[in-house]
């Protein structure tokens, strides 16, 4: 959490930078949230995830939610803006098992939680079609880092029996791992101006970034050649900006 803060900070003195060395007059500072809903596809993690579904007759599932995000904004002419922010989302997927794990001799009774979060770090370029106008769209392209973690926890009991040894205890176990693909954004959206500083948005995005080797390699208890999430998808939002004049 402290590096995404940073992130964030570190892009809006960028901004701030930026604006103070772009010598343009019209130049403005904009502070902004948002909070909407975002659907992205998950893709490899959910499909392994149906796949022991059916085995075992439980209910994973990675699912849409609720998504966050901060932006600083510099208007650098009227029409142009640039754009640092920070989004936001995770999703949490749990249910219980007791039971034989299908071929092998464990025997089970635990319960499973995967949970997914994303922090991204995004810089874009918006276009404003009528910046003079009480209510402005507008539509950008937006490249950035969407750092992903993976986070799986198993608590309960079980035991283990063969020829050759025997096991019975608590199962307490979880693992974690990251990673930080570069990604992209859509944009499509509007403001109206409520008041001299204050603006209401409502903002369309589509995402298109993909962690890949999640839990893949030496150090993880899975026979899993790895997992990757989609975070391509849509979300809409709402909220409103601050203009610093």
């Amino acid at each position: 959490m402290k590096k995404k803060i940073v992130g964030f900070l570190g892009a809006g003195a960028l901004i701030c930078a930026f604006s103070l060395f772009s010598g343009s007059a019209q130049g403005a500072l904009n502070f902004g949230g948002l909070v909407g809903w975002y659907n992205p596809t998950y893709g490899e993690v959910n499909d392994d995830l149906e796949s022991v579904n059916e085995r075992l007759g439980t209910d994973w599932e990675l699912k849409d939610g609720l998504a966050w995000g901060l932006n600083l904004n510099y208007d650098f002419s009227p029409n142009w803006r640039i754009r640092g922010e920070y989004f936001s989302f995770s999703s949490k997927t749990s249910d219980s098992y007791s039971g034989l794990v299908p071929y092998t001799d464990v025997d089970v009774d635990i319960d499973y939680e995967v949970q997914a979060n994303l922090g991204a770090l995004v810089l874009s370029g918006i276009y404003r079609f009528s910046p003079d106008k009480a209510f402005c769209p507008y539509a950008g392209l937006g490249i950035g880092l969407f750092s992903t973690e993976l986070k799986t926890k198993a608590r309960g009991e079980g035991s283990y029996y063969s020829y050759y040894q025997a096991w019975a205890g608590n199962v307490n176990e979880s693992q974690s791992d990251d990673a930080s693909p570069v990604g992209f954004q859509l944009l499509a959206g509007a403001e109206y101006k409520a008041g001299k500083n204050l603006s209401i948005v409502g903002e369309l995005r589509y995402i298109s970034a993909k962690a890949e080797g999640l839990f893949k390699g030496e150090g993880y208890s899975t026979v899993s050649p790895g997992e990757d999430i989609d975070w391509s998808g849509l979300s809409l939002g709402l909220g409103i900006t601050y203009a610093f004049k």
